[in-house]
């Protein structure tokens, strides 16, 4: 019984995080998607292909003023960030398809036991510079990725049922079990 309490908390703190979804359970159980998750991987394509346009659209700017005023020191500057540019666009891009292909394909995979919360912390060395940390769980040594959000809902050592899509390894739906 205390077990069963504990898990229905599980289930609220998951679904506050948005990583629980009870009613697309049965579909991700039967390895597809639900219209919900397909959307959402839509949702987030677009903004990657619209990140790849507007860094597009920088890089040709850099260029158009280069050529509007062309003084020779902003040469070197427009052609460099152009090009960052344009190859941050094709990053962009490249992970837009890739969710695109994944939403399409309509696969979802499954994997059910432990979980263990694991977290590392990494220098950064940007404009602010600092540490930051990666949030991630692991399950039958398969280790994701997962939000700071996501990371506090989960209680170590419990069982879960994780559904992810196969090539980004992006988790869709995390059905918390009850101990056995």
């Amino acid at each position: 019984m205390k077990d069963e309490i504990q898990k229905q908390e599980l289930e609220e703190k998951l679904m506050y995080a948005g990583v629980f979804h009870p009613d697309e359970v049965e579909i991700n159980e039967a390895g597809y998607l639900s219209v919900g998750q397909k959307l959402w991987l839509v949702l987030e394509a677009s903004f990657w292909f619209g990140m790849a346009g507007l860094e597009i659209s920088l890089a040709a700017s850099m260029w158009v003023f280069y050529f509007i005023h062309p003084y020779g020191s902003l040469l070197s500057i427009s052609l460099i960030w152009g090009v960052v540019l344009v190859i941050f666009a094709s990053v962009c891009a490249h992970s837009g398809k890739m969710i695109i292909d994944e939403q399409r394909d309509n696969q979802v995979k499954m994997v059910s036991g432990t979980l263990f919360k694991r977290f590392s912390l990494g220098n950064y060395y940007g404009a602010r510079g600092g540490q930051g940390g990666h949030c991630n769980v692991e399950i039958h040594n398969q280790l994701f990725s997962i939000s700071p959000s996501t990371y506090d809902a989960i209680a170590e050592g419990r069982s879960y049922r994780l559904f992810y899509l196969p090539k980004s390894r992006t988790l869709v739906n995390i059905v918390p079990l009850v101990n056995s």
